[in-house]
C-alpha cells in the first residue's frame, strides 16, 4: 500500500500544480506556489525511493537469512514426518540434505526434500558407471592382455622382440603375470633374444581424472589410470621395528621390483610415529618412510600408489619371465603393437560382472576409471578417454529414456569434485534398473548389503536391518551419499537416495543418521 499511495501523491503533485510556460512572468505568490509543488513534488520523489529501497533492503536480509536449499519435504502420509524429525539433528544444521524416496512398485514419491537440487555424488557415481558397463559392454565382457611378437621360435630361443599391450584390464595382478610368464615358458621358450616392449595406446596418457585432489594421489584411492596396469597400480609396504631401541625399521616392499625401492629415514624408538610417501626420480619409484616404532609395536602395513604404471607392469611381467627360468638379453622399453604380426597369449579377465560385483561391494575408484575409458575405447575406438566414456554413457542411457535432464559427470568413480548429480535423477536410474530384466539381477547382486559385505558390511547390523538395505555408498571430505533399495517389513520395496553435503563432523555421525532414515523406511 504505501508504494501505491506514494504514486498517487506524486502524480497529484504534477495536476495540482503544473508548471507555467516559460513566457509567462510569474506573480510573487505564483513563485512561491511554485516553490512549493517543487518542494512537495521532491518529498514525495523521495519517499517513493526510501520505501522502494527499504523494502529492497528488507527482501534482501530475508533472503541472505532464509537456508539456501529447502528445509520443507513433501510427504505421501504423516508417517514419513519422523524422517523430518531424524533430519533436525543439529549437525546438519550448516550443511544441506536432499532425499528422494519412491515405491519400486508405482513410482509414487513418498518421502521428498530438495531432490530435484545438485549434489556432489561421490561413490554414488559408480551407479552410473555400472549401469552404462552392463549396457553397453555387457556382463559377459572380459578385458584381454595380448602378449605379441615380431620374432621366431627357433629351439628354446625366442628371436625378436615380444610386447605385452594392454586393453585396460583392472584386475591383472602379479599371480596372473606369473601364470602369462609360465604359459610362454610351456610353449618351450628359455631364451628372448630381443626386448620386452609394452604398448599402452588403448587408453590416453592421462593418469587421473578431472577434479582429482593432487594431494590425495599417493593414497589408493586416487591411483593412476593406465591401459597398462598391475596390483591396482598399487604396492604395500610393510614396517616393524628392528631388534632394540635405535635400530633401523625393517621395511619389505610386495611387489618385489627393481622398479620400486626404498629409502629408510625410520627407526626403533619410543612412540609410533610412521609416514611412507612416494617420488619418483631416476625412473624408479622411491619409497620413503620417516618416523618410527617401538621394539614391541607390530608390524604396519601401507599401500601407496606407483607413478609410471606401464613400465611398472612391464618390470614386473620381466621380473616373472625370469623366475620362470626366461633369460632376456634386451631391455624394456615402449613399442606399438601394430609392428607385431603373431599372437604368443592372450590373456584374459573375469566376466565383466565379476569386476563390478569388486569394483561396488569395494567401491574400488581404480576400477570405474578403468571401465569409463574402456566404455570410451570400445563405443568410440581407442584411445579411450574419460570423456568418450562419459559420452558412451549419456547415449545408452538416452537410448533407454532416463536421465535426460542435465547433470555434470567428469569421472567414473565420483573422486572428482566437479561431479554433481541429484538424488531424483539417481531415483530414476534405480527406477529403470530394477524393472530392466536384463540388468536387474547383476546390478542388483554388485550393491553391499546392509550388514553383510562391501562398504555395507559394518552398517546396520541390526537383525531387523540386516540384508534389508542393497545401496551404494559415497564418501568425500563434507560429503555423504547412500542410495539403492531397502525393503520394508511389510514386504514393499523402496527405491532412495540421500545426499548431504557441507558438514563439519566426523562421517560416522552423519552415517548414523542416514541409518536411522534406513530403519524408519524399513518399519512402514
Amino acid at each position: 500500500m504505501q508504494r501505491i499511495e506514494s504514486n498517487r501523491t506524486l502524480r497529484q503533485s504534477f495536476i495540482l500544480y503544473p508548471l507555467r510556460p516559460s513566457s509567462v512572468v510569474p506573480r510573487p505568490s505564483s513563485v512561491i506556489c511554485l516553490l512549493s509543488s517543487v518542494v512537495r513534488l521532491l518529498s514525495s520523489a523521495f519517499c517513493l525511493l526510501s520505501s522502494t529501497y527499504s523494502l529492497l533492503l528488507i527482501l534482501l536480509l530475508v533472503i541472505s537469512c532464509g537456508p539456501r536449499y529447502s528445509t520443507i519435504s513433501h510427504t505421501s502420509s504423516p508417517y514419513f514426518h519422523k524422517i523430518d524429525e531424524i533430519l533436525t539433528d543439529t549437525l546438519l544444521n550448516k550443511g544441506e540434505v536432499g532425499i528422494r524416496v519412491i515405491s519400486a512398485a508405482t513410482g509414487k514419491v513418498l518421502f521428498d526434500r530438495n531432490s530435484e537440487k545438485f549434489f556432489p555424488p561421490a561413490s554414488n557415481m559408480k551407479l552410473l558407471t555400472t549401469a552404462g558397463a552392463l549396457f553397453v559392454l555387457k556382463p559377459e565382457f572380459r578385458f584381454r592382455t595380448l602378449i605379441l611378437t615380431d620374432g621366431e621360435i627357433i629351439g628354446d630361443t625366442l628371436k625378436g622382440d615380444i610386447l605385452i599391450k594392454g586393453e585396460g584390464d583392472p584386475s591383472l595382478n602379479d599371480e596372473k603375470l606369473s601364470k602369462i610368464a609360465r604359459q610362454l615358458k610351456i610353449k618351450g621358450i628359455s631364451c628372448i633374444k630381443g626386448d620386452i616392449l609394452f604398448d599402452d595406446s588403448y587408453f590416453d596418457t592421462i593418469p587421473f581424472g578431472k577434479g582429482w585432489m593432487w594431494d590425495d594421489l599417493n593414497y589408493e584411492f586416487s591411483a593412476p589410470i593406465s591401459a597398462l596396469s598391475v596390483n591396482g597400480n598399487t604396492c604395500k609396504i610393510y614396517v616393524q621395528p628392528g631388534e632394540k631401541p635405535g635400530d633401523q625399521l625393517i621395511i619389505n616392499i610386495v611387489p618385489k621390483t627393481e622398479f620400486i625401492s626404498i629409502r629408510n629415514l625410520a627407526s626403533t624408538g619410543d612412540k609410533t610415529i610412521l609416514s611412507a610417501t612416494r617420488v619418483f626420480e631416476d625412473d624408479k619409484n622411491i619409497i620413503v618412510v620417516k618416523g618410527s616404532l617401538p621394539v614391541d609395536d607390530e608390524t604396519k602395513v601401507i599401500i601407496r600408489t606407483i607413478e609410471k604404471p606401464s613400465l611398472f607392469t612391464t618390470s614386473l611381467f620381466q621380473d616373472k619371465l625370469k623366475e620362470n627360468g626366461i633369460k632376456i638379453t634386451g631391455k624394456t622399453k615402449r613399442g606399438s603393437s601394430s609392428q607385431f604380426q603373431d599372437t604368443l597369449f592372450s590373456h584374459l579377465s573375469e566376466p565383466l560382472i565379476k569386476i563390478l560385483y569388486d569394483m561396488d561391494k569395494k567401491s574400488s575408484n581404480f576400477i570405474a576409471e578403468h571401465i569409463l575409458k574402456t566404455l570410451g575405447a570400445e563405443v568410440f575406438s581407442p584411445p579411450g578417454t574419460a570423456e568418450k566414456g562419459i559420452k558412451a554413457i549419456e547415449t545408452s542411457f538416452k537410448q533407454r529414456g532416463i536421465m535426460e535432464s542435465i547433470l555434470m559427470q567428469k569421472d567414473g568413480s565420483g573422486l572428482s569434485r566437479y561431479n554433481l548429480v541429484s538424488p531424483q535423477q539417481i531415483t530414476e536410474l534405480l527406477m529403470y534398473l530394477y524393472h530392466n530384466f536384463e540388468n536387474a539381477p547383476e546390478f542388483l547382486m554388485a550393491l553391499p548389503s546392509a550388514g553383510v559385505d562391501g562398504t555395507l558390511k559394518n552398517r546396520m547390523k541390526d537383525q531387523g536391518l540386516q540384508r534389508k538395505v542393497r545401496a551404494k555408498t559415497g564418501t568425500m571430505s563434507g560429503v555423504s551419499t547412500l542410495s539403492g533399495y531397502c525393503v520394508t517389513n511389510s514386504g514393499r520395496v523402496l527405491i532412495f537416495s540421500i545426499m548431504m553435503k557441507d558438514y563439519i563432523a566426523p562421517v560416522s555421525h552423519v552415517r548414523e543418521i542416514q541409518d536411522k532414515i534406513l530403519k524408519t523406511l524399513i518399519e512402514y
